[in-house]
């Protein structure tokens, strides 16, 4: 209000010379003088609004980038734990040859996302697992979620960056990227920023979404 009232005098002090138009009552330089004074503050609140606007942005930017570093830190820790539970079985030829079938297969394999039920019913997203797969969820119509994830665009109750499916350690997992209204896989809750393993079958639901995983 301050910045307003410094705006209205620096004004007021470079027309003080300006006199009323001829013929002009006090009433209708009175209501001219309240005009400008409106169209004042009207700019100076698009301008506020703009700063805020900016500031939110790039607050929304810094948030992410602490998300996914957060994401990475939690899929060492999981790594490191699977990396210790398999150091405690013990190792055959045969169950190591079994593994290795097994991981070149799941390497070829794709996986399916259908959504089975909410304002995006019948949409189905197609992927290949990798290693290095990486399937963004959320509203977000980014390049991230329209091309290579999975864009809710039209339920409300999605987050923006809601979470991902990713490859922990040679497992299928979906992550809770601290969503408003959280993620449950098969109707349980799932705690944010964890990696849980999903098979396929299993049916997440975000939002009024609910997504069927597929894997072929």
């Amino acid at each position: 209000m301050s910045d307003i009232l410094a705006t209205t005098r620096k004004r007021k002090v470079h027309e003080i010379a300006e006199q009323p138009k001829p013929g002009m009552t006090v009433q209708e330089y009175l209501l001219e003088e309240k005009t400008k004074m409106v169209e004042a503050i009207q700019e100076h609140i698009r301008g506020q609004v703009n700063k805020l606007r900016n500031e939110f942005e790039l607050g929304k930017i810094e948030l992410e980038n602490e998300v996914e570093k957060q994401i990475a830190e939690l899929e060492k820790e999981y790594e490191q734990q699977q990396s210790d539970k398999s150091s405690k079985k013990s190792k055959t030829s045969s169950s190591g040859s079994s593994s290795s079938s097994s991981s070149s297969s799941s390497n070829n394999s794709k996986i399916k996302i259908a959504v089975v039920e909410g304002v995006h019913k019948d949409a189905s997203f197609n992927f290949k697992r990798t290693q290095r797969l990486t399937v963004m969820i959320g509203r977000s119509t980014g390049k991230r979620f329209k091309k290579s994830g999975v864009s809710l665009f039209k339920d409300s109750e999605v987050s923006t960056t809601h979470g991902k499916i990713h490859i922990v350690k040679g497992d299928l997992c979906f992550s809770d990227l601290g969503s408003t209204n959280g993620s449950f896989l098969n109707g349980g809750a799932l705690e944010a920023r964890h990696p849980y393993v999903i098979n396929n079958g299993d049916v997440l639901k975000l939002g009024q979404s609910h997504l069927k995983v597929s894997v072929e």
